[in-house]
């Protein structure tokens, strides 16, 4: 069973990496006293289905983040961070809205 249960979660995080596009709507935007912000996707943190991850270094080359309510269209692998889904901003060409 645990074998059976270990290549399940295999499988899920293949197929989680070679997924590369994701539409959602923005359910908040959180700021990081560090720089860098996370964009909540389809439900608040925790909850959320998918969150845009974009690091203090690449603020400026990423630009505006979008707002609340808006709908996004984010390119880029798609990876776990604590069990959630999340596509890693570096610039504005990655994500339209």
């Amino acid at each position: 069973m645990k074998l059976i249960l270990a290549l399940i979660a295999l499988l899920i995080s293949i197929t989680m990496a070679s997924a590369d596009t994701y539409t959602g709507v923005v359910s908040g935007v959180k700021h990081f006293a560090s720089g860098g912000a996370a964009v909540d996707l389809d439900g608040k943190y925790p909850e959320q289905k998918m969150t845009l991850y974009v690091s203090a270094r690449d603020e400026a080359t990423v630009g505006k983040l979008p707002t609340d309510g808006a709908s996004v269209t984010a390119t880029g692998t798609i990876t776990q961070y604590h069990g959630k889904p999340e596509i890693k901003i570096h610039n504005a060409g990655q994500w339209k809205w």
